[in-house]
């Protein structure tokens, strides 16, 4: 029975001290193949699997691979996610908040917000993008509130201005 060599760091198993050498100074050269620097990163830095292999150079199953094969545990995805967030999503309803018509608001927490409106939403789903991008959404009933897809209309802004301060029907 010959001796077996094995690399501590993949388990692959040779039949020679030099096969092994040979593996070790061709094979392990990569960065993720240190469990001390994926330590760092992972665990001191907090980076995520995708963050890593970018910085890297590799693919984040590949990262993935390596965390498990040095019995690194691994985040869940709401534990890499905390802190790292830079924008918050906040609804807005027209009764409690002061606003015309249902949104939702993303900000910074600074001065940069973006809002979208549930009747927009709810008409991209129903019509798809490209019908609303440059359209404007009318409640038939007139509620501002009520966001069924039946009660949602596309219409051009031309034809909307023409349907409230025009007095014609759609």
């Amino acid at each position: 029975m010959s001796e077996s060599f094995t690399c501590p760091i993949c388990g692959r198993e040779f039949g020679s001290n030099r096969g092994l050498g040979v593996h070790k100074a061709n094979g392990h050269n990569e960065p993720w193949h240190d469990e001390e620097t994926l330590r760092q990163l992972y665990i001191e830095e907090g980076l995520s699997s995708y963050e890593i292999a970018d910085d890297l150079g590799c693919t984040p199953p590949l990262i993935r691979e390596w965390l498990g094969h040095f019995g690194i545990e691994r985040r869940s995805v709401s534990e890499s996610l905390r802190g790292k967030r830079s924008r918050t999503a906040n609804f807005k309803h027209p009764i409690r908040d002061a606003e015309r018509y249902p949104c939702w608001i993303a900000s910074n927490g600074k001065f940069d917000q973006d809002k979208v409106y549930v009747h927009r939403l709810l008409a991209v789903a129903e019509y798809g993008f490209e019908e609303v991008v440059s359209k404007e959404i009318h409640h038939r009933n007139g509620v501002q509130w009520d966001n069924r897809p039946e009660n949602l209309e596309v219409l051009t802004p031309a034809d909307h201005r023409r349907l409230h301060h025009g007095g014609e029907s759609a």
